[in-house]
């Protein structure tokens, strides 16, 4: 009974990492607003921060990054220039295991980019 239970406690510990998808999500933009509180430089330096989960196979996370790339063409109507990336952790997922407890901390990769004007 307890292998079938840990098992299955394995088997949901797996399943949110499994249903991530391959793509990445736009945190923040800049360069659209149309707020009239708007710094006025804002549209002189268009761009923004998008991040892709930093778990999984690699042709996955691949995937991600390939889906980042293309949201940040479209959004700068074609060049862009990153600026900044790296790692950072969100929360987590806690679940049991037996008489204790595992933790599974979300890893996200980040990237900050600026459009280009195309020449």
């Amino acid at each position: 009974m307890s292998i079938i239970k840990s098992s299955g406690y394995a088997f949901f510990a797996v399943l949110p990492l499994t249903f991530m998808g391959c793509s990445a999500t736009m945190v923040s933009t800049r360069g659209d607003s149309k707020s009239p509180y708007a710094p006025a430089n804002e549209t002189e330096h268009p761009g923004g921060m998008i991040k892709y989960s930093n778990h999984g196979a690699d042709s996955i996370i691949r995937k991600r990054r390939e889906n980042a790339y293309k949201q940040m063409y479209d959004f700068c109507g074609g060049r862009y220039a990153i600026t900044s990336e790296g790692p950072r952790s969100e929360g987590g997922s806690a679940f049991p295991v037996g008489d204790s407890v595992a933790y599974h901390e979300h890893q996200y990769w980040y990237i900050s980019f600026d459009c280009q004007k195309t020449p």
